[in-house]
């Protein structure tokens, strides 16, 4: 039986900045090769039959808001910092969602520049029929007693 050689610390941290120098570059010079597109402005990314939407939410509080669409099933992940974003996420996903039904909505955490877009009686949660709500375990502490995250509640627990 062969004996294993134990590899230095240092040598192990080059392969690793190696390797993902060598990955960085394949991804940002290949990134077409294997049936994916670039973007345009950077807002979708389309492979095969599945695209990925950033919506430019069109000001300087966006927050964060992406839409996956795969055939008939859209998810919706986030819904920007602000309440002013509603209308412009409502108006980018009915350009993809023929059917009024986002089958997943998931709110990643309690930061409002994730969730604004589902805290008003005119929220995303209002405005199409909503599959399954995928959301944070737990808040942060102290955001239970925010009125926007109270919002939010209200607003999810009208949805479901």
């Amino acid at each position: 039986m062969a004996k294993a050689k134990k590899l230095s610390k240092g040598f192990i941290v080059f392969l690793a900045i190696l390797f993902s120098a060598i990955g960085f570059a394949a991804g940002f010079f290949g990134y077409g090769v294997y049936g994916a597109s670039k973007p345009e402005k950077g807002d979708v990314y389309y492979s095969g039959g599945l695209s990925i939407h950033f919506p430019e939410l069109g000001n300087y509080k966006t927050g964060d808001c992406t839409l996956i669409k795969k055939g008939s099933t859209e998810i919706l992940i986030d819904a920007g910092a602000s309440t002013d974003n509603i209308d412009t996420i409502d108006e980018y996903i009915k350009k993809y969602c023929e059917d009024g039904i986002l089958e997943y909505v998931v709110v990643t955490h309690a930061h409002e520049d994730h969730y604004a877009g589902f805290t008003t009686e005119n929220s995303l949660f209002n405005r199409y029929k909503i599959g399954v709500i995928i959301e944070f375990a737990q808040i942060t502490e102290g955001k239970a007693d925010q009125k926007m995250y109270k919002n939010y509640v209200r607003e999810r627990n009208e949805a479901v």
